[in-house]
């Protein structure tokens, strides 16, 4: 690769794990405010997974660019769950009624509530099947990953079955 292509690579994956860290904050913020309305103290932990992927992401994606791993590591955090729940919990809990008709804005967080958790999981048997070199070890293992792709694409036709 390229000087200006792995400088731009690293710039934009710092750029992420920055969003992804904004992301977080938010949803702590968010949460805390939560808190102090009679809803349950949030936990910690929850908060720093994204960062924590996307941190071992930019780093990866700093020294080495072309690996893929890198941007697989990124996929947690961006899938911004934290976010999503800080939202939906104070409606699960009936701390907030909820509205008489179905909003386009709490129809797209339910949606995207239903499947953001496949941005965790997906990526994790990816990392399987591509350490360390972000490359299957042989072509023998080329089934796999046309197997990995063809489940990932089916699995939410499939699950409505």
């Amino acid at each position: 690769m390229k000087a200006k292509t792995l400088k731009h690579t690293s710039l934009l994956a710092w750029c992420v794990f920055g969003l992804i860290v904004l992301i977080s904050v938010w949803a702590a913020l968010l949460d805390m405010a939560a808190a102090r309305q009679g809803g349950l103290a949030p936990s910690w932990f929850s908060y720093l997974i994204g960062p924590a992927f996307a941190l071992v992401g930019a780093l990866i994606l700093t020294y080495r660019p072309d690996n893929r791993i890198g941007w697989l590591m990124m996929l947690p955090g961006m899938s911004a769950f934290v976010l999503v729940d800080a939202y939906l919990e104070p409606l699960i809990d009936g701390r907030v009624p909820l509205p008489p008709t179905l909003t386009p804005g709490l129809w797209l967080a339910l949606w995207y509530s239903n499947w953001n958790w496949t941005l965790l999981i997906f990526p994790l048997f990816w990392m399987m099947l591509l350490f360390p070199t972000g490359r299957p070890i042989s072509r023998r293992w080329g089934w796999s990953a046309l197997g990995w792709r063809c489940f990932c694409c089916c699995y939410r036709p499939l699950a409505r079955l």
